[in-house]
C-alpha cells in the first residue's frame, strides 16, 4: 500500500521527468524495485533517498537548508562509492 514516502518517491521521479527504468539506472537497481518502492511494497533504502534528493536538488536549485546540503553531500559520496564498486566488478570480470 502506498505511503507518504512512496508517494514522495513517485512524485520526485515524475517531476524530474524520469521513467521508472531511468530512475532505476540512476539508483543502480531494477525497474521492479522502483515500482515496489513507489507502491510501498518495499522499504526505500536511505541511500536511494539521498541520491534521489540530490538529483532533485540539481534539477530544481533553490536555497537549501544545511541538513539538505549534508544529505546531498552524503548521497554524492554513496553514489561515488557505487560507481567505484561497479568499476571494480568490471575489472574483476575482465581478469
Amino acid at each position: 500500500m502506498p505511503n507518504s514516502l512512496s508517494s514522495a518517491v513517485r512524485g520526485m521521479r515524475e517531476q524530474l521527468g524520469l521513467t521508472q527504468e531511468q530512475l532505476a539506472k540512476r539508483l543502480f537497481c531494477s525497474p521492479q524495485a522502483v515500482s515496489d518502492y513507489e507502491l510501498g511494497r518495499r522499504a526505500v533504502p536511505k541511500a536511494y533517498l539521498m541520491v534521489l534528493a540530490l538529483q532533485f536538488s540539481y534539477a530544481f536549485p533553490e536555497p537549501q537548508p544545511p541538513k539538505a546540503l549534508d544529505m546531498a553531500c552524503e548521497a554524492c559520496e554513496i553514489h561515488r562509492a557505487r560507481v567505484e564498486i561497479a568499476a571494480h566488478r568490471q575489472i574483476r570480470r575482465a581478469a
